[in-house]
């Protein structure tokens, strides 16, 4: 952790040396009941790092798997650069591109290619007032800055790849609605960047450089310059 920010507490397993560098804010360790083993790792909160504390000897919970998100069986692909353009039958649609003057596009739940969202356009996805999450399913997914992807009910997204975010990803106000998994690589947190939900990448680094507000469950995770993971009190 370099500069970066957890609020709350970091719960580790074992019971990990833990190195200060500088002058973070830090309300010291505590150690809980679990197993003392690994002991062969550190923990370093740089300058500038926040954390309330350092929980030690929290026995780790499996970490959840992901498998690979299907391949569409649509063959279109699309761009959509005014507002009111469609998107046309979602069982046949593969590629989907935003940009120019496209504005927020709603596409239903379903398995497709290549997702790219441009400018200050936005996808919306989810269903208002479901119980249930909307699955989707991507082979990639492009963000860049000031784009956004709103989420107005439940959703599941399942990556393929690494995703690179640079826009806004989820709801601020309801970050339970997303649930993000990426079958293979991790995830950059760009800058301004956002996401609210919960992160699964087992097979990936979960790298932050902007704000994740939610929870994070990956194979590494590192929080830099002014990143920050905000625990939410997601359930």
């Amino acid at each position: 952790m370099n500069h970066g920010v957890a609020v709350s507490d970091l719960l580790v397993p074992g019971t990990p040396k833990v190195q200060l560098n500088g002058a973070p804010l830090f309300g010291g360790t505590v150690d809980a009941a679990g197993a003392t083993a690994p002991t062969n790792y550190n923990v370093t909160l740089n300058n500038g790092a926040v954390v309330r504390h350092v929980v030690r000897r929290v026995d780790p919970i499996d970490m959840p798997g992901v498998t690979a998100p299907a391949l569409p069986a649509g063959t279109r692909s699309v761009t959509l650069t005014a507002a009111g353009q469609s998107i046309g039958a979602p069982s046949t649609l593969r590629d989907l591109t935003l940009s120019a003057h496209a504005g927020s596009v709603a596409v239903p739940a379903g398995v497709y290619g290549n997702f790219a969202v441009n400018g200050s356009n936005g996808l919306v996805l989810g269903v208002a007032g479901a119980t249930e999450p909307a699955v989707y399913e991507l082979q990639s997914l492009t963000l860049s800055k000031n784009a956004s992807v709103k989420i107005v009910g439940p959703v599941t997204l399942k990556l393929a790849g690494a995703l690179t975010l640079d826009g806004t990803l989820g709801s601020s106000t309801n970050p339970e609605w997303l649930e993000l998994q990426i079958a293979s690589g991790g995830l950059t947190v760009n800058g301004a960047a956002v996401v609210n939900g919960v992160v699964i990448a087992p097979n990936g680094v979960v790298l932050i450089n902007g704000t994740v507000q939610g929870r994070v469950n990956a194979d590494q995770l590192t929080i830099i310059g002014g990143g920050a993971l905000i625990d939410s009190g997601l359930p």
